[in-house]
């Protein structure tokens, strides 16, 4: 028998009477009851650190999930603000454009303060 039937062995006599639970230690030792639970005690170390290890992996695996979706969350919102600061600032531009045009084709004179609040305002983009 294998180390793990021995072990499922041992522990379904673990609600029977003394002579049987030492009867499966012993099986388990290899005739010592001793090294019986010397194994024992290593195989249930064994999985509860394969059962920590693979707990840990998938929280950590999850935090790096969550954060990675922030992230580039974060950096979208960045990306839209920019892309709405750009668009206004063209649409300014172009409507300082057009209006300096506009005034130019009706053959009215562009007055200094307003040629030069137009500038601040393209300055300021």
């Amino acid at each position: 028998m294998g180390n793990n039937a021995l072990v499922s062995q041992v522990l379904e006599t673990s609600a029977s009477r003394a002579p049987d639970m030492t009867h499966a230690l012993c099986s388990l030792g290899g005739g010592d009851m001793g090294a019986g639970i010397v194994t024992l005690w290593n195989a249930g170390q064994r999985n509860g650190m394969i059962k920590g290890a693979s707990i840990t992996t998938l929280i950590f695996s999850l935090g790096i999930s969550v954060g990675v979706v922030l992230l580039h969350r974060h950096h979208e919102n960045r990306l839209d603000k920019v892309e709405r600061k750009t668009a206004d600032a063209c649409l300014e531009f172009a409507t300082s454009v057009y209006e300096q045009r506009y005034k130019k084709c009706t053959g009215s004179q562009v007055t200094e303060e307003y040629a030069t609040s137009v500038a601040e305002e393209n300055s300021n983009i």
